[in-house]
């Protein structure tokens, strides 16, 4: 196999891109390198890590990419982890990347953190992506993100059938002090994994504001009889009569299509006794 051959093979593992370590490891040397970079045949992403072919890379190339410019051992990790594993939909602009075993500065794009060397159960390669474990990635969301998103994580673990209790004992049990710790036995000892994954992402942020605030929490997707028609509210307060919506113009087409019918629905609501499709709301709306 010439040495382009085995580029191209290597990069087709990797998402389209490789490391300057990895190039000399297969015998090209550092003019060898200029000279591709030169012709367009490697495109510089980060100090020491090419595109090649070209630089428009998906998703994964920017993630393997990052991984891949903090050294042989770096692998994805935090809430790049967490959407990479499909434990989360956040993400972040930068690649989130943990370097085991030793220091790594951040630079433009790539986010680092650090750990002692990983235990085998604390790493994985996931769709072809190496990325830290669904257990560690937990514990890392638990030490720098909001208590909502760990809940939702465990949640969506529980759906893909990657939770295991057991993980996260042995983590706890291994460094009963580590950051996210206290947060994630508060979580484990007082809420219902996998009770409530089907919330939608508008019903996430209102909960967060309530709960911020102090505010009782709604109901949520309410049958209600307006006399001409059934809606269903998004969110109800029954003792405050509150009815809040939460769609928007492509729910509606147009514009104009979407202030008709907020005007009609705001007519028919003030005109009509807020009627209920049974339910424990039915005595409030009379």
């Amino acid at each position: 196999m010439s040495i382009d051959h085995a580029i191209a093979a290597l990069a087709g593992r990797q998402f389209g891109v490789v490391a300057l370590w990895q190039l000399t490891a297969l015998g090209l040397s550092a003019s060898a390198v200029r000279g591709r970079v030169a012709t367009g045949r490697l495109h510089p992403i980060h100090r020491g890590v090419y595109a090649v072919g070209h630089s428009r890379l998906t998703r994964g190339g920017r993630w393997v990419a990052a991984a891949l410019a903090c050294g042989p051992t770096a692998l994805l990790a935090d809430i790049s982890a967490a959407h990479q594993l499909g434990l989360s939909t956040w993400s972040s602009i930068a690649t989130h990347v943990l370097v085991p075993g030793r220091r790594c500065r951040s630079r433009d794009g790539i986010v680092t953190h650090t750990s002692p060397p990983l235990h085998d159960d604390e790493w994985v390669v996931h769709d072809g992506i190496a990325c830290t474990s669904w257990s560690r990635t937990i514990f890392d969301l638990a030490a720098t993100r909001p208590r909502r998103l760990v809940e939702k994580a465990l949640d969506q673990a529980e759906t893909l059938r990657y939770f295991d209790l057991r993980g996260i004992e042995r983590g706890l049990d291994r460094s009963p002090a580590r950051a996210g710790s206290k947060v994630l036995r508060s979580i484990l000892g007082s809420y219902a994994i996998g009770q409530d994954i089907q919330r939608s992402e508008s019903e996430e942020l209102l909960r967060s504001i309530c709960l911020r605030h102090g505010i009782p929490l709604p109901h949520c997707n309410v049958p209600m009889n307006l006399g001409e028609r059934w809606i269903e509210a998004d969110f109800f307060w029954p003792a405050e009569r509150l009815v809040v919506e939460v769609d928007g113009f492509g729910t509606h087409g147009t514009r104009s299509g979407f202030q008709s019918d907020r005007a009609r629905d705001r007519n028919l609501f003030l005109n009509s006794d807020l009627g209920l499709l049974g339910g424990p709301w039915t005595e409030a709306s009379e």
